[in-house]
């Protein structure tokens, strides 16, 4: 899922730079699903086709994509 120059990153060192990042930032209890949440309301937000947006998140069905598309205006 994550790489470095080609380099396959083992995820549990991926969390740990993730945790050591948001603790620099003073953003703590955060982890990464938190920014496919808010990309996808983002992504909703800018009037990006769903099609689009689906493949930049990852998302293969409409009913998974919509558990994350709540949008409140």
């Amino acid at each position: 899922m994550f790489h470095d120059e080609g380099r396959s990153i083992v995820y549990r060192d991926f969390l740990d730079a993730w945790h050591a990042a948001c603790e620099a930032a003073e953003c703590r209890d955060r982890i990464p699903h938190d920014l496919q949440c808010t990309a996808v309301r983002n992504l909703e937000r800018a009037g990006v086709s769903r099609s689009v947006a689906m493949k930049l998140t990852g998302q293969k069905t409409e009913n998974v994509y919509r558990r994350y598309a709540i949008v409140a205006e």
